[in-house]
């Protein structure tokens, strides 16, 4: 892949906005040309289809449907990405055609218009568990 693409090696949870409100989701961190996105596989009575969430606004940047073969085989990681490769690619280039200013404003607008329809965006809190407390604990 190319440099403008980053893959993170950690899942994010993100909020997604929804006609009902914020609903929490995890997927697949994946940064293009500096957007960072997360690729998230769901399922509904239709079958089942790809969400790409903007990270930071919560907002629908693009759904596609995945065959049930496809979507059955991707049960590791790499196979998954490996199903995401041609979304990342299309991605990618339609980010370089829209620019990404214009694209970063049709989050804000999206964000905003969700926000005045649902309410405030809740925040996700990283926990670093890499912490060291034993200097904390008396009895260490």
């Amino acid at each position: 892949m190319k440099n403008n693409i980053k893959i993170h090696e950690e899942d994010k949870w993100v909020f997604v906005a929804r006609q009902k409100g914020w609903v929490k989701l995890i997927g697949t961190h994946i940064t293009i040309n500096g957007i960072d996105l997360v690729f998230i596989p769901l399922r509904d009575e239709k079958g089942f289809y790809l969400e790409i969430i903007e990270k930071n606004s919560g907002v629908i940047i693009f759904t596609k449907r995945i065959n049930y073969l496809d979507a059955i085989t991707a049960n590791t990681r790499e196979k998954a990405l490996y199903l995401y490769e041609d979304m990342i690619c299309f991605l990618d280039k339609k980010i370089k055609e829209l620019g990404i200013k214009a694209l970063e404003v049709k989050i804000k607008v999206d964000k905003k218009l969700a926000e005045q329809l649902i309410g405030s965006k809740p925040e996700i809190v990283d926990i670093d568990f890499n912490i060291d407390i034993a200097d904390d604990l008396p009895f260490y």
